[in-house]
């Protein structure tokens, strides 16, 4: 029997087969990781033409673009080299490198002569994903840097756009690094990214606001204007700090949550997290006191008005059938002490209330007669009772109630009645008789002077000795009636003292009374009313 033979024809395909697989295996064993980009639209890319890059380094290549299932978006299929397989982890960032013009300048301008390309920034995951989405934009600051991440939520008008920077006393420290709009809540969320070791400036009770371009501030000492940077005016910025004198109380941890304000002062006023709610009730009217106005104590500013009119409590007829307006207000402790520990604020609050239940009130006060701007003042008041009707309110209203007193302009429009009422009340009747028959006395002296003066004039034309006698009479006559008006006399003593009186009261009383009857609260806001010519005066009476 035969022993098959292999012919050596064989040796020569089979030496090339395994040369084959042995290629094919070191072809496929040096190839790298396939990865699936999503994106929009591949407006740029081209199968086998465009690469990957890191860092300006080739490490891979495109290899094909094809539309989605549903037609919705571009899936690209791209093969990098073997020696980045690391780089492909959760938090890495592709995006298209071209001519873009923001913030920072012009960029990507090597792109007109070589075409588009695809960035790759590794993360610092350790879980290993091949599948990504491509960004729109290029990602902020550098890979691998330090600092902390923060969220802010801000209801305010303004608004910030990708890239906008954080300052911190003019200095850069940071920038927005993704800015959404929240539908539900209707507020506008932030991230942003603060650099080490700026980062240690953030504290828990640290205030965030839009930075302002332009801003106007009036005081005591004048009106100030504030102009920012050029590019705080175009592009807008965020910036943070403390009240002032206040203590950081501990740095912020990652990721956490800050309300961003729309200016300066709202944000400092806002910061004041340690406060004791308290509602007041009104009779008088609150027309002047907005959201926001400040609650003083003896000048010294202790808190604020949270709302006005309290909604809560302004529908509920039921336990309010007097109409009282229900104001809400906040005395924040921070205002006036620093505390270093809740213990302290503590023992404010305590001391607060204690005070409220005694004898504390609250009075509506007006801060701006050309505004009309109004504030609430507390103060002491051991005269002022405790308001039955309010009292009974209690057990309806869960914050706690602090007693009202009347305020200002009430009392001012009290004093103006009890002052009109002293005016009705003068002798004006009596003294105007006596004027009139003054006047009627001096109108029969001076006929009888008349009359005395024709006789003379009558006797002397005579001339005769006849006459004499007739003329020493009518003469002695004259010399009586003469003396009796002579600047020493009794009666032009009383006739002059009564007309100057008089004069002075009616020169004095005219102003008041043409304002009153004109204007009753021009004692309040004031009136332009000329000073009546106390030379003319001064003359009638010497006549």
């Amino acid at each position: 029997m035969k022993k098959m033979r292999i012919s050596s024809v064989w040796f020569v395909p089979v030496v090339a087969v395994l040369i084959g697989l042995w290629m094919f295996y070191k072809h496929v064993s040096e190839l790298g990781p396939l990865v699936t980009i999503t994106t929009v639209n591949a407006d740029g890319l081209v199968a086998g033409k465009t690469t990957i890059k890191s860092r300006s380094v080739d490490i891979g290549m495109i290899e094909s673009i094809e539309l989605s299932s549903d037609y919705s978006h571009t899936i690209v299929k791209a093969r990098l080299n073997k020696q980045v397989k690391g780089m492909l982890v959760q938090d890495s960032k592709f995006w298209v490198v071209k001519p873009r013009i923001g913030r920072g300048g012009v960029s990507g301008l090597s792109t007109l002569l070589s075409g588009a390309y695809i960035e790759l920034r590794p993360g610092q995951s350790k879980t290993r994903i091949t599948d990504y989405v491509l960004m729109e934009e290029p990602p902020l600051g550098e890979a691998g840097r330090q600092g902390i991440s923060l969220h802010l939520f801000s209801g305010a008008n303004k608004s910030l756009e990708r890239g906008a920077p954080v300052h911190f006393k003019g200095f850069t420290i940071g920038q927005v690094e993704q800015a959404s709009y929240d539908k539900e809540k209707q507020q506008v969320h932030y991230k942003i990214f603060i650099e080490a070791p700026f980062n240690e400036l953030v504290s828990t009770n640290t205030a965030f606001w839009i930075t302002s371009a332009f801003e106007v501030k009036m005081n005591a000492k004048g009106i100030t204007f504030q102009l920012d940077s050029l590019e705080s005016f175009i592009n807008g910025g965020i910036t943070f700090g403390l009240p002032d004198g206040s203590v950081p109380q501990g740095l912020a941890e990652d990721n956490a949550n800050y309300e961003l304000f729309a200016n300066e002062t709202i944000a400092l006023e806002g910061s004041y997290r340690r406060f004791t709610p308290f509602v007041l009730f009104f009779e008088e009217s609150i027309g002047g006191l907005v959201k926001d106005a400040p609650v003083e104590f003896r000048g010294v500013r202790v808190g604020t008005v949270v709302e006005v009119p309290y909604l809560r409590y302004f529908d509920q007829d039921v336990f309010n059938p007097k109409g009282l307006i229900p104001v809400l207000i906040h005395i924040e402790y921070d205002r006036w002490n620093k505390f270093k520990s809740d213990l302290e604020g503590d023992a404010w609050k305590s001391h607060i209330q204690e005070q409220v239940s005694k004898d504390m009130r609250a009075t509506l006060m007006t801060g701006n007669i050309l505004t009309g701007a109004r504030y609430i003042d507390i103060s002491n008041s051991p005269d002022v009772e405790r308001d039955p009707y309010v009292i009974g309110l209690e057990q309806h209203v869960e914050e706690p109630i602090m007693h009202t007193r009347k305020g200002d302009l009430e009392r001012v429009g009290n004093k103006i009645n009890s002052l009109l009422d002293k005016v009705n009340a003068l002798p004006l009747e009596p003294v105007l008789n006596n004027l009139n028959t003054t006047l009627k006395s001096a109108n029969s002296a001076v006929k009888r002077l008349d009359s005395a003066v024709e006789k003379l004039d009558r006797l002397i034309e005579a001339d005769s000795d006849a006459n004499n006698a007739d003329l020493r009479e009518v003469l002695q006559q004259l010399k009586q009636t003469l003396a009796s008006y002579d600047q020493g006399s009794p009666l032009y003593q009383d006739l002059r003292q009564s007309n100057q009186s008089l004069d002075q009261v009616m020169w004095e009383l005219k102003p008041l009374l043409d304002t009153l009857n004109n204007k009753p609260d021009s004692l309040v806001f004031g009136a332009d009313m000329s000073d009546p010519n106390t030379d003319d005066v001064n003359k009638e009476s010497e006549q």
